[in-house]
């Protein structure tokens, strides 16, 4: 019995730890687990079976899916949503079973369109770290200076996943 209130008391001192150090947290961490809360929470509530039939029936190509979701990863950046958001949310939802992709396929997309994210992003670090090191507004360098490179390198990424898809058929 002794043993058991001095684990008691451990994991009370633990918790507490935790709690009072969350203030501390840097908003990367909290950003983490406020995405994939909602990751989850789009997952269970809309049904994947519509989903799935949603994707057939407007996109019934899996290349076009492929070029579908980076490009919807460079918009959702654009209006000024976080990249960790972003891929954190999507990849709980769009899982490679859903999409109908291999899943080293998916995850090189989500990684890809991740990247690219990052540079058009007004909120992403890197944004805000040139925006800091230059002295320009981040969403001067986001939207004017990286928009096009984006959008060209997401149009390049999707030639080269679409070849890498097919020939590993």
């Amino acid at each position: 019995k002794k043993s058991y209130s001095l684990q008691g008391k451990q994991i009370i001192s633990m918790a507490s730890q935790v709690i009072k150090g969350f203030a501390g947290l840097r908003n990367e961490a909290v950003m983490f687990v406020a995405a994939n809360i909602f990751g989850i929470g789009m997952a269970n509530v809309i049904p994947t079976e519509d989903v799935s039939y949603i994707l057939d029936l407007i996109l019934p190509s899996l290349d076009l899916r492929a070029a579908a979701i980076i490009f919807l990863f460079v918009l959702c950046g654009c209006i000024g949503l976080h990249p960790i958001i972003i891929v954190v949310s999507l990849s709980a939802f769009l899982s490679p079973e859903l999409v109908g992709l291999r899943d080293w396929i998916l995850a090189l997309i989500y990684l890809g369109s991740w990247g690219l994210s990052t540079m058009v992003s007004p909120y992403s670090g890197t944004t805000l770290f040139m925006s800091r090191f230059t002295g320009v507004a981040s969403h001067i360098i986001g939207w004017k200076w990286s928009l096009y490179s984006v959008f060209f390198s997401a149009f390049l990424m999707v030639i080269f996943i679409i070849i890498l898809r097919n020939a590993t058929l």
